[in-house]
Order: C-alpha cells, then sequence, then structure tokens
C-alpha cells in the first residue's frame, strides 16, 4: 500500500482501514466517537437514536474508508457523513412538525409536545440565563432539518460560516441563508413568550 499520509493521522488510519485494518478502524473510532456522538444527539435530541446514528457513521467509514482520496480533510469527510445520515434520518423517520404549521400558528408549537414541561409552564422563572437556554434549544428542535443542522454547528460547535459550507458541502452564500432563515424563524417561534413578557 503507497502511503501518501503522515503516521498517526487520521488520514493515515483511514487508508489502512481501506485495506481491513481493524486496529487503525478501533483508534479511529475512539479518536471521533464522542465528537460524533455529540453533534447526533444535538441534532436528533435523543441518546438512543444518536447511539444508533452514530453506528451506522462508523459502519459507513470501515465500508467506504478506499472512497477516501484526501481531496478533503478526513474531518471533513467524517462530518459530512454524520451530517447526510442525521438529515437522512429525520426524513425516513418523518419526526419533524409540519413547519408552515409551527410558523403560522408559532403558539400552538409551543404547546408541542416538544415543549413539554418547558419553563413556559412557570413564568416567574423564565428569565433565568439557563430556563432561556432550554426554551432556545426547543425551538431549535422546531426548525427544519438542514436550518437546525447550520444553526447547531454555529451555536454548539463554533464552526465559522466557511467551515459549515464545507461541511455541509454547499456554498457561503447557502450557509449565510441557512442560518439567516434559521435565526429569523426561531424569533417567529418565540415571539408569542415575548410578547407576553416572559422572554
Amino acid at each position: 500500500m503507497q502511503e501518501r499520509f503522515e503516521p498517526g493521522t487520521d488520514e493515515f488510519l483511514i487508508k489502512h482501514i481501506s485495506v481491513g485494518n481493524e486496529s487503525a478502524f478501533e483508534e479511529l473510532v475512539q479518536r471521533h466517537q464522542v465528537k460524533v456522538l455529540n453533534l447526533i444527539n444535538y441534532f436528533l435530541n435523543d441518546r438512543w437514536e444518536a447511539e444508533d446514528v452514530a453506528q451506522e457513521v462508523f459502519l459507513k467509514v470501515w465500508e467506504n474508508a478506499s472512497k477516501f482520496k484526501g481531496k478533503s480533510k478526513f474531518f471533513t469527510w467524517l462530518y459530512r457523513i454524520v451530517i447526510n445520515r442525521c438529515l437522512n434520518f429525520k426524513r425516513s423517520r418523518k419526526k419533524d412538525l409540519n413547519y408552515q404549521d409551527s410558523i403560522s400558528n408559532p403558539s400552538d408549537c409551543l404547546n408541542s409536545p416538544e415543549f413539554a414541561g418547558s419553563p413556559q409552564s412557570n413564568p416567574h422563572q423564565v428569565m433565568e440565563k439557563k430556563e432561556r437556554e432550554i426554551i432556545v434549544n426547543q425551538a431549535i428542535r422546531l426548525l427544519p432539518p438542514k436550518q437546525r443542522m447550520a444553526l447547531i454547528l454555529s451555536r454548539f460547535e463554533g464552526y465559522s460560516y466557511t467551515e459549515i459550507s464545507e461541511l455541509m458541502n454547499g456554498s457561503i452564500s447557502s450557509t449565510e441563508s441557512l442560518l439567516f432563515r434559521a435565526k429569523q424563524n426561531i424569533a417567529r417561534i418565540l415571539s408569542p413568550l415575548k410578547e407576553k413578557g416572559e422572554l
């Protein structure tokens, strides 16, 4: 096997995985499993489902290792697999609310099961920072999947627009548009609470 990558790097490991090296695969999983699982869990908001999807991601890495050509960093290649699996999972399970309904009727949206037990039922405490974060995070889960993923990569993972566009395999302008619409839609979802002075 021709070596083109620095020993010890992810790229070096993936080349060994491409010829069936299980120990290289185990090391790669150990390096990235926490970060991968956290991103999936942010997106799905279900730890058990996140673990299942994470297993699918690393299985795909094993099966497709030979397709990695080093044109991008391994981490970018891995995150594209994670993002695609997350988006495909939501489509296949059809768990998302009808977004047009949620925007048309934001009060109904705030009373949906996604918001069960939220601090809106305790208006005397909603101004606490932690509780405001809970409400905002719940609002994020009501966004369309691509907007939600872009916002998670920005808000929780700290990636720049350029990095997000690379991870989501899109343009910078499309990333800017996704994040603008996501923030705009969250503001509309939360507007009933703001009008009541509860946020």
